[in-house]
């Protein structure tokens, strides 16, 4: 199974609802053994975390980007990178997705749509203590109702201090290697500030449709 082949260059206009993900996850085989399983951080702001990939499949991540990065003469300092610049990335980890959209729709009361927001999500994320930045400033990544997925590359002894701070709850969260954060992108959060080593990060903004009359009780609005 595969994304569209008019959409699969740029993943551009993603959108699915639980029916037709339901029906394109039937009979799918994925890298991962099991779905992801959500583990709540803080029910009241809908911020949690669980599980995508493998430790040997974050590694192969990570190479597919530095790979590209050294054919590409990019500096090794680079910040931010497309996905879908890295020839096989999207295919690598398309399935994975689908499956943590599927989750996302159980997870979120109301939630009818999802779709990447830009041609360049997903992206990946560099943090380095000699590079462009070693951490990020207080923010939001959206105004409106979204979602926001931060995935952990790197293993977690590579790098010193990092994790998402997270405002609402005045707490840094941090995640062991292959785990992500899903929080709503209208909270303010900043990425914390790494004290040695490298963290990558696999990073998605989505938009989202939601059914206004089920999420009167959800932090996005």
């Amino acid at each position: 199974m595969s994304l569209d082949d008019s959409h699969k260059s740029n993943i551009v206009g993603i959108q699915t609802t639980f029916l037709e993900l339901s029906q394109m996850l039937e009979g799918l085989s994925f890298a991962t053994n099991k779905s992801p399983t959500f583990e709540v951080v803080c029910a009241k702001n809908e911020i949690y975390k669980g599980r995508l990939f493998s430790p040997d499949q974050c590694n192969q991540l990570k190479r597919m980007s530095e790979h590209h990065a050294y054919q590409n003469q990019i500096d090794c300092s680079w910040h931010g990178m497309p996905c879908k610049n890295i020839p096989g990335y999207i295919d690598t980890i398309e399935n994975n997705f689908w499956q943590l959209f599927a989750e996302l729709y159980l997870q979120y009361p109301g939630l009818r749509n999802i779709e990447f927001e830009s041609d360049q999500e997903p992206h990946l994320v560099k943090y380095s203590v000699n590079g462009v930045t070693n951490g990020g400033h207080l923010h939001k990544d959206t105004e409106h109702k979204s979602i926001t997925v931060n995935l952990l590359l790197s293993n977690e002894n590579d790098f010193g201090g990092g994790g998402t701070y997270i405002k609402a709850i005045d707490k840094v969260i941090k995640l062991k290697q292959g785990e992500f954060l899903v929080h709503p992108g209208n909270l303010e959060h900043a990425g914390a500030d790494i004290t040695f080593g490298v963290r990558h990060l696999l990073v998605a903004f989505l938009d989202c449709e939601w059914d206004e009359t089920k999420i009167d009780n959800m932090s996005i609005n």
